[in-house]
């Protein structure tokens, strides 16, 4: 009997102990794009000039996050980055009803680096959404001339 209700004992912590990671567990939402293996790339004269990979996501439902690793194919020349346009699912005040909204633009850091170098940007969640999306390309850049950037790649997530 001594052993039933410790095993039973056991178990409801057990059971409690799930329970609570799960409440109190914030939602991970990430959308992955690319990869290291087959990264984005951006090309100028049909030569890669840039790479990148990455995610966007919920962050802790605070934030959208467009979290992305570039490198340069050619360490030393122009810099590369990740541009990201990020919209919210809501009213836009067109009249129109619920529609995706601009919200802004981002880039990370110029990088220059043979190797893959971290970098992320963000924007807030909007009160009045339901959905967040972003749409990223990689972009080497120009001094003087327009900048060279991949294909765009769109992901999103409901909060």
């Amino acid at each position: 009997m001594q052993r039933i209700y410790r095993a039973r004992k056991r178990l409801l912590g057990l059971l409690a102990l799930v329970v609570a990671s799960v409440l109190v567990a914030p939602p991970v939402m990430a959308a992955t794009w690319y990869s290291a293996s087959s990264p984005l790339k951006v090309y100028d004269n049909q030569v890669a000039q840039g790479y990148a990979y990455g995610d966007f996501k919920n962050n802790s439902d605070v934030s959208a996050r467009s979290y992305s690793w570039q490198k340069d194919p050619r360490p030393g020349g122009s810099g590369i980055y990740v541009e990201t346009s990020f919209y919210f699912y809501e009213p836009c005040g067109t009249g129109a009803g619920t529609e995706w909204c601009y919200s802004a633009k981002k880039s990370t850091e110029n990088t220059t680096s043979g190797s893959w170098i971290a970098d992320y940007t963000a924007r807030y969640l909007s009160s009045a959404g339901s959905q967040a999306r972003g749409t990223m390309k990689v972009c080497e850049n120009h001094s003087w001339a327009s900048d060279p950037c991949s294909a765009k790649v769109t992901k999103s997530f409901s909060y």
